[in-house]
């Protein structure tokens, strides 16, 4: 009997992690779309993607450092060695992370990140990861 509660109990968590997503946890959010050529901004692209998806209460926030990393601002982000490399930006951590090369929650979750963002991302990486 108490391994019947637990079990259903578990279950009942899986599905409202699942079900809880709004429009603003949705990979398919339009507001998160990157520019298809031209600059990308930081503040207007970047940390728009990062405050959605990754920096929120229970990841990448100020409060729960997952993995020992803080993604709420550009300084952070700069600073978490390998995350940003904009001299081999194939090796970038957080390329790997949006574009599934590398293991995460965020993938594990079925969250894919669309081809826009992973573009977007990569273009703002080779332009030199500006705070802009």
């Amino acid at each position: 009997m108490k391994k019947n509660l637990i079990s259903l109990i578990l279950i009942l968590i899986g599905f409202s992690v699942i079900f809880s997503c709004n429009s603003s946890t949705d990979p398919n959010f339009t507001d998160l779309d990157f520019p298809e050529e031209g600059q990308v901004s930081y503040i207007s692209h970047v940390e728009p993607f990062l405050r959605v998806r990754c920096s929120y209460a229970g990841c990448h926030s100020t409060t729960h450092l997952a993995g020992g990393m803080d993604l709420t601002n550009w300084f952070s982000i700069i600073s978490i060695p390998g995350f940003i490399n904009t001299d081999k930006i194939e090796s970038s951590l957080f390329l790997q992370v949006v574009n599934g090369e590398n293991p995460h929650l965020m993938n594990l979750m079925l969250i894919r990140v669309r081809d826009n963002q992973v573009n977007g991302i990569k273009r703002w990486i080779e332009q030199g990861a500006l705070n802009n």
